[in-house]
């Protein structure tokens, strides 16, 4: 069995941007913008199998959960179970969120199970904190808002009409 994954390139955009729409997703993992950049840094390419969108992690081996029409959810999971054991893998997936993992119970009841895993988690900043840059906790990155202001300034030059 193949799957022909790839890098993500620009003029992937819209139809992976499709397939986003399709589920709705609020994670930043599922944006084109994120995708796109990643890629360029972490090792992650995708395929389209069984009319879903998938994403694959090279280095790890990891899959996210597939996107698109939910109808197609067992029969796509199957492939890429069947896939991986074929290159002598274990399955997993990541970036689970509770609605996904209610879906996989759906066609594989009891199958899977979770696994948090806090060092991957997400940051979640307090928005007045996060304004004020104010405190130890913030000093860094106020320190970075400056450089970059100081930078954008000094190197700014305006075209001559």
């Amino acid at each position: 069995m193949e799957i022909e994954f790839k890098k993500p390139e620009l003029e992937d955009r819209e139809m992976v941007n499709r397939y986003f729409r399709m589920n709705r997703n609020r994670s930043c993992e599922y944006t084109f913008a994120n995708l796109y950049l990643w890629s360029r840094h972490y090792k992650v390419e995708f395929a389209i199998v069984e009319d879903m969108l998938v994403f694959y992690y090279t280095e790890n081996g990891r899959f996210t959960f597939p996107q698109g029409d939910l109808a197609n959810l067992k029969r796509t999971m199957d492939t890429l179970m069947e896939w991986t054991r074929q290159q002598g893998r274990e399955f997993e997936l990541t970036n689970i969120n509770a609605e996904q993992f209610a879906e996989l119970e759906k066609v594989y009841p009891g199958e899977f199970t979770v696994e948090y895993y806090r060092d991957a988690a997400d940051y979640v900043y307090e928005v007045e904190k996060l304004i004020a840059l104010s405190g130890k906790k913030y000093h860094g990155k106020k320190n970075h808002t400056n450089k970059f202001k100081t930078v954008s300034y000094t190197h700014l030059t305006l075209p001559t009409t």
